[in-house]
C-alpha cells in the first residue's frame, strides 16, 4: 500500500479530523461525493507561487557523503533561482 502526505491530510480532513492547505490539484483527485464535503474556510487567501521544500534526513553526524552532496546541490540549485 503506498500513500502520499496529501492522501492523507486529504482523508483526515475529510473525516473531521481538522483543516488543511490544500490546492486544486490536490483536491481534484476525490470523487465529486467527497468535494461536497469540502468547505473553503479562507477563500480570499492565496499562498505565494512558490511553497518551501524540506529535506528530511539523519543527523548529520552520520550523513552519507551523497546525501551530503544532493542536498548541496539541490541548496546552490535553488539559491540560482532565487
Amino acid at each position: 500500500m503506498s500513500f502520499s502526505l496529501v492522501t492523507v491530510m486529504t482523508e483526515a480532513m475529510i473525516k473531521g479530523c481538522g483543516i488543511a492547505m490544500l490546492d486544486e490539484i490536490a483536491l481534484s483527485h476525490l470523487d465529486s461525493d467527497k468535494r461536497t464535503h469540502i468547505i473553503n474556510i479562507l477563500p480570499d487567501w492565496f499562498t505565494p507561487n512558490r511553497l518551501p521544500l524540506y529535506i528530511l534526513y539523519p543527523k548529520r553526524k552520520h550523513l552519507a557523503q551523497r546525501t551530503s552532496l544532493f542536498v548541496n546541490f539541490i541548496r546552490q540549485q535553488f539559491e540560482k533561482i532565487n
